[in-house]
C-alpha cells in the first residue's frame, strides 16, 4: 500500500470503508453499557490501555515496514514515534475524562486508513490526504447524528473534533513520515474538484446541524408525529447560550441570562426546591434529567447538574488518599457551590442541598479559593457566535466551494 495501489478492486476497498463505518455506528447504543460494565468491575482504564497498546503495536509494525524500504530516513522513524506519542497522550487525556471516547481514536484512526486505501485507487496526488480528512469527518457527523437519536448519547462538536484529530494523526504518518511512493505531485484540477465538492457536502451537513435547535426539533416533531421519539428523547444537537464571567464565582455557561437566572431563583424557590428534594437520591438523577430536561425546564435542569457536580467532587475529595488530589476535587466542589449560592441562591436555601457548616468549613479550608475556575456544566453551549452568524459563514463557505468545484470541473475538461 506504500508504493503500489491496492490489489483488491476499488469497490471492495470502499466496501471495507462502509463496513467499518457501519461497525462504528452500531457501537453507539452500547458505549454507555460498556462504561457501566467497566465501572462495575472497578477499572475504567482498561479501554484506554487497550487502545494505547493497539496504537503502539500498529506503530511498531509500520516502523518495521518502512525500515525495509531503501528510501527510509532516520527522520521518518523519529516522526512516526512522535505521532505515536501524541496519539497515546491524547488517548489517556480523553480516557481520563470520558473512557468510552478513547475508543474513538482507534475507530477513526482505522477509518482513515481504510478511506486512504480506497481513494488511492484513483487519487495519486497530495489531495488524497485532504479528501480522507473530509470524508472521515462526514462519517463523524453521521456518527454524532446517530448518537443524537440514541437514548443516553449526545451530539457534540467536541467529539467531531476528536474524530478529526485521529484522522489528522493517521494521515500525518503517510504524508510526512512514511512518504508512500504511490502519492506524489500537486493536485490536478479533477482532484481539486473532488475536494471542493466533498467540502461543500460537509459544510451543508454542518449547516443542517446548526439549524437543528431545540425549538426546531419541537416544531417538526409536532408536525410529524412519527418523529415523536426524538422529542421524547429530549436530546439536542446544538444549543446556543451565554458565557457568564464573574470573578467571585468563575466562568459558567447557561441557557439563561443572569437576570433570568436570578428571577427564576426567586420566583421558583419553593416549588423548585420541592422538586429537587424529591429527586435527591443519586439513583434518581437520570430520571430527573429526563423529566426536567434542558428543553422544558432549563433552570431546574442546570441547578441539578451543578448540584450533582458539586456533590460528586465533594465525595471524590472525601475519598481521595492524596492531599493534592483531595485539594483538586474540593476546589471543583467549592466553586460549584459558589455558583449555586450566588445564582441559584433562593432555590438552594429552600432545599435540603445546603451544605452543613462542617462540610463547608472543611472544603473552604482545603480548596484553592483563588483559582481561575470554569465550570464544565453546559460546556457544549455555543456562546461565541449567534446561530445567524454561523449560518451566514457556512453559507459563504459552501458557495465558495461550489463555485471552485465548478471552476475546476471546467479546467478538468480542457
Amino acid at each position: 500500500m506504500l508504493d503500489r495501489p491496492p490489489r483488491e478492486p476499488e469497490w471492495l476497498s470502499w466496501l471495507f470503508v462502509a463496513l467499518w463505518a457501519l461497525i462504528i455506528f452500531l457501537t453507539v447504543p452500547f458505549a454507555r453499557d460498556l462504561v457501566d460494565f467497566l465501572r462495575s468491575i472497578g477499572d475504567l482504564n482498561i479501554l484506554t490501555y487497550s487502545v494505547s497498546i493497539f496504537i503502539v503495536i500498529a506503530s511498531i509494525l509500520t516502523v518495521v515496514s518502512i525500515a525495509k524500504r531503501p528510501s527510509a530516513r532516520t527522520l521518518d522513524f523519529v516522526f512516526l514515534i512522535g505521532i505515536t506519542g501524541i496519539f497515546v497522550y491524547l488517548t489517556f487525556r480523553v480516557g481520563a475524562r470520558r473512557p468510552a471516547e478513547a475508543l474513538q481514536y482507534l475507530e477513526y484512526g482505522l477509518l482513515g486508513i481504510f478511506i486512504y486505501r480506497a481513494f488511492s485507487h484513483r487519487i495519486r496526488d497530495y489531495s488524497i490526504f485532504v479528501a480522507v480528512l473530509i470524508t472521515g469527518t462526514i462519517v463523524g457527523v453521521l456518527d454524532e447524528t446517530i448518537q443524537w437519536l440514541t437514548p443516553r448519547r449526545y451530539f457534540t462538536i467536541e467529539d467531531i473534533v476528536l474524530n478529526l484529530t485521529a484522522l489528522v494523526l493517521v494521515q500525518a504518518a503517510p504524508a510526512i513520515g512514511v512518504r508512500p511512493g504511490l502519492i506524489k505531485g500537486w493536485p490536478a484540477a479533477s482532484s481539486l474538484r473532488r475536494v471542493c465538492y466533498l467540502g461543500a457536502l460537509l459544510v451543508a451537513m454542518f449547516a443542517l446541524c446548526f439549524l437543528n435547535t431545540p425549538d426546531r426539533i419541537a416544531s417538526y416533531t409536532d408536525k410529524m408525529p412519527f418523529l415523536g421519539f426524538i422529542q421524547e428523547n429530549k436530546s439536542v444537537m446544538v444549543e446556543f447560550g451565554y458565557l457568564h464571567e464573574d470573578p467571585s464565582v468563575g466562568r459558567f455557561r447557561s441557557r439563561l441570562t443572569i437576570e433570568q437566572l436570578r428571577q427564576s431563583a426567586e420566583t421558583r424557590a419553593v416549588e423548585g426546591a420541592e422538586i429537587l428534594d424529591r429527586y435527591r437520591d443519586r439513583e434518581q438523577y437520570p430520571d430527573f434529567l429526563r423529566i426536567y430536561n434542558s428543553i422544558d425546564d432549563p433552570f431546574l435542569h442546570e441547578a441539578r447538574v451543578h448540584l450533582f457536580r458539586r456533590d460528586l467532587y465533594l465525595e471524590r475529595g472525601d475519598n481521595a488518599q492524596d492531599d493534592k488530589v483531595r485539594r483538586e476535587k474540593y476546589t471543583v466542589a467549592y466553586w460549584e457551590n459558589r455558583i449555586l449560592e450566588k445564582y441559584f441562591g433562593s432555590l438552594l436555601r429552600s432545599s435540603s442541598y445546603v451544605w452543613p457548616q462542617d462540610i463547608e468549613s472543611r472544603v473552604n479550608e482545603i480548596a484553592d479559593t483563588n483559582s481561575d475556575y470554569e465550570s464544565y456544566v453546559s460546556w457544549h453551549l455555543i456562546t461565541n457566535y449567534s446561530q445567524r452568524e454561523i449560518l451566514i459563514m457556512l453559507l459563504a463557505i459552501f458557495t465558495i466551494l461550489i463555485s471552485l468545484g465548478w471552476y475546476f470541473s471546467k479546467r478538468a475538461r480542457i
